[in-house]
C-alpha cells in the first residue's frame, strides 16, 4: 500500500528506500512526487539520489525541480549530476544546462563529460565537437562556445515539444 511505501522512503534503510521507489516507479502515483522530495533533500546516499531523481523525472512534476536542482549542486560525482541534470531536462526546465557546462569544463573522467555533450546536444541542438575528448584545446573551445550559447539564450529557452528540445 502507499502508507507502507511512505514508511519506508522516511526510514533510514537504504534498501528499503530503494525498493519502495521501485514500487513507486511502477505505479507512476504522482501522490509520490512530495515522500521522494523530501528523501531526495535529507539522503545522503549516491544511490537514492540517482533512483530518486529518476523516479521524479518519470512522475514529471514541475513540483520536484527545485529538489531536483539542489541535488544536481550538491558535492556529487559528475555521473550523479549528470542524472540529477537529465532529470531536470526530462521536466522540461533548461536550468541544467549551466550544470552540464560545468561538467564538461571541470570533470576529469571523459565518461560524464560524454554524457553531458551528449544531453546539452540533444536537448539544445547545440553540437559541441570535441568537448568530451582529451585534446585540450578543442574542449575549451567546445566550453566557450556552449558558455556563450547559454548566455545568449539561456533566458529566453522554451521547451518545443514537437522538435523534442529546447529553443
Amino acid at each position: 500500500t502507499f502508507s507502507r511505501l511512505q514508511e519506508a522512503l522516511a526510514s533510514d534503510n537504504e534498501t528499503q528506500q530503494i525498493e519502495a521507489l521501485h514500487h513507486l516507479e511502477e505505479e507512476k502515483d504522482t501522490h509520490a512526487v512530495e515522500p521522494v522530495v523530501a528523501l531526495l533533500r535529507r539522503t545522503k546516499s549516491d544511490r537514492v539520489v540517482e533512483h530518486a531523481a529518476k523516479l521524479l523525472a518519470r512522475l514529471g512534476s514541475e513540483k520536484a525541480l527545485p529538489a531536483l536542482q539542489e541535488a544536481a549542486a550538491r558535492d556529487l560525482d559528475a555521473d550523479l549530476r549528470c542524472v540529477g541534470a537529465h532529470a531536470i531536462l526530462d521536466l522540461k526546465d533548461p536550468a541544467a544546462f549551466p550544470l552540464l557546462i560545468d561538467i564538461l569544463e571541470k570533470e576529469e573522467a571523459k565518461v560524464p563529460r560524454q554524457e553531458a555533450a551528449r544531453l546539452i546536444s540533444e536537448h539544445s541542438g547545440l553540437q559541441l565537437e570535441g568537448a568530451a575528448g582529451d585534446d585540450e584545446a578543442a574542449r575549451k573551445a567546445a566550453v566557450e562556445q556552449a558558455r556563450a550559447w547559454w548566455k545568449e539564450n539561456g533566458a529566453s529557452l522554451q521547451w518545443r515539444g514537437q522538435k523534442q528540445r529546447f529553443e
